[in-house]
């Protein structure tokens, strides 16, 4: 098999930047079955972070552009009344930060200059928010531990994170694997039972909730798990 060439493997996944899921559906096998062979190579996996930025991932998450800011009314709403920055705007449309600097020139709407833009109300907020997390002993860099022991972590921009801003790690960890964000009714099962390993190779993905229960029930009858794991999972 080609995924069992560590030349063919190396080209995929390092030159080309595919996902383990594209590279797992190009040969007809699971992600978790590439992930093995790279293992067994040396070859070293992306992390969640460094795997949202290659060519395959982005071109399946790449957001809608909100074209809001080519209203005039809009924008100087935006800038001017809120006094949000540049930046703020931008992400908020997802378009370069450039893109607001030249509709804003288009319209005629004065850019601050950088002292007038520190003194903004949406500048003095945000750094308040910054020192409040500084001066905190809770915050951690947006790594915590939700009820029943799983890994959450900070990702605002995510289209699926919590109201808090923060998605479980192991969804995380799957998304990178398959190159694409999860369905919210998709399930990332542990195979070993312990909610904090979450390496690719023990992270199994279900369809939906039914199909989970099916395979622990089926694991139940096998004796393979016990009860408290089936409860605690």
């Amino acid at each position: 098999m080609s995924y069992k060439n560590r030349d063919w493997l190396y080209l995929k996944y390092v030159t080309e930047e595919l996902s383990l899921g594209d590279i797992a559906a190009e040969i007809g096998v699971c992600p978790q079955t590439i992930s093995y062979w790279l293992k067994k190579y040396g070859i070293p996996t992306r992390t969640v972070s460094e795997a949202s930025w290659t060519p395959s991932f982005l071109k399946k998450a790449r957001p809608r552009i909100d074209v809001s800011f080519r209203n005039r009314g809009w924008l100087f709403q935006k800038y001017i009344i809120e006094e949000r920055s540049l930046a703020a705007i931008s992400q908020e449309c997802r378009v370069p930060l450039r893109t607001i600097a030249a509709w804003l020139k288009y319209f005629a709407i004065p850019i601050r200059d950088y002292s007038s833009s520190q003194q903004t109300e949406n500048c003095r907020k945000i750094k308040s928010e910054k020192l409040s997390k500084e001066r905190s002993a809770r915050w951690n860099g947006g790594r915590k531990i939700a009820c029943g022991g799983y890994i959450l972590l900070a990702r605002k921009d995510h289209p699926h994170a919590d109201s808090c801003g923060y998605v479980m790690e192991h969804r995380l960890v799957m998304e990178s694997l398959l190159g694409r964000y999860l369905n919210p009714s998709e399930v990332v099962h542990h195979i070993d039972g312990n909610v904090t390993n979450n390496s690719p190779e023990n992270l199994m993905l279900f369809q939906s909730p039914r199909d989970h229960r099916i395979h622990h029930a089926g694991m139940l009858r096998e004796g393979v798990i016990d009860v408290e794991i089936y409860l605690g999972e």
